[in-house]
């Protein structure tokens, strides 16, 4: 057998100090004190998180019980049927048609100019909706069912 024998281990003097290692040993101790920092920000926001989360919790079993309330008393289903209704090509269209109507500045019409534009078919057409959605929405407003239009 043989026997091992330690070698001197030999270890190279320390490299002089130049301009070049101090510059490195700045950004070296830079580098180290971001890294101390990033750890601080992620301990910090580790804390908001566990701080923060009980509330986040708390809010969405709050949102979850409200929209299975709202999906039992049938609220959400009627909502989501106006949503679609709402959603046609028609509809939008009709929406924006009233929206570029209402940004024309139209001037003050009298009696003789009412009558006037109700001989125009589309003011008649017009009127006729526009009344028989006053009449729906009054009647619904005193629980009653909408009276029968008028005979003109």
């Amino acid at each position: 057998m043989s026997t091992l024998t330690e070698a001197p281990i030999l270890v190279p003097p320390p490299a002089p100090v130049t301009d070049a290692t101090a510059g490195l040993e700045a950004k070296l101790d830079r580098v180290l004190r971001l890294i101390d920092d990033q750890a601080q920000h992620r301990a910090d926001l580790a804390e908001a998180v566990d701080d923060l989360m009980p509330m986040a919790n708390g809010l969405a079993r709050l949102a979850i019980a409200r929209l299975d309330a709202l999906e039992r008393d049938g609220t959400l289903a009627l909502a989501t049927r106006a949503g679609r209704a709402a959603a046609t090509p028609e509809v939008l269209a009709l929406a924006t048609r009233a929206c570029e109507a209402l940004r024309t500045p139209a001037p003050p019409v009298r009696l003789l100019g009412l009558v006037r534009a109700l001989r125009e078919p589309s003011v008649a057409r017009g009127l006729g909706v526009a009344l028989a959605l006053l009449r729906a929405l009054g009647a619904e407003a005193s629980n009653e069912p909408p009276a029968a239009p008028a005979a003109a």
